[in-house]
């Protein structure tokens, strides 16, 4: 099967389903922030191609889960449900997250606090009107 347009996550998710991975716990690579004309910066810069890159992401994880025979569906289902509330968040569309309680659980598992009360803030207006 092929999964295009999203890199290591896909490929390290097609390899745990074939056989075993191992962790090296070392430092194996750097990762350079706010690198100029970086993959991350050029992403980063332009919420349409980030918004796509997510919706790729979702492309993944159904490509897998068909490929796994829906072994591993209840933790896919999260992770398409945390992609689906970045899109949301990324796009302002408050009221579908607040509609959605899958989102919202996924969202709120992957939050800082101060990132937490910020979407709080938003929910609570979204609600207010």
């Amino acid at each position: 099967f092929t999964m295009n347009g999203i890199g290591d996550y896909p490929m390290a998710l097609y390899f745990s389903s074939i056989g075993y991975i191992h962790y090296i716990p070392r430092v194996m690579t750097k990762y350079r922030l706010n690198a100029v004309g970086s993959w991350s910066s050029a992403m980063n810069a332009d919420n349409k191609k980030r918004i796509g890159q997510h919706n790729n992401i979702i492309a993944g994880f159904k490509t897998i889960d068909e490929y796994t025979k829906h072994k591993y569906s209840p933790v896919i289902k999260k992770a398409i449900a945390r992609e689906k509330a970045k899109i949301m968040v990324m796009e302002k569309d408050y009221g579908s997250l607040v509609r959605s309680p899958e989102c919202i659980a996924a969202l709120c598992r992957t939050m800082t606090h101060k990132t937490f009360r910020k979407v709080h803030e938003k929910i609570q207006a979204v609600r207010g009107r």
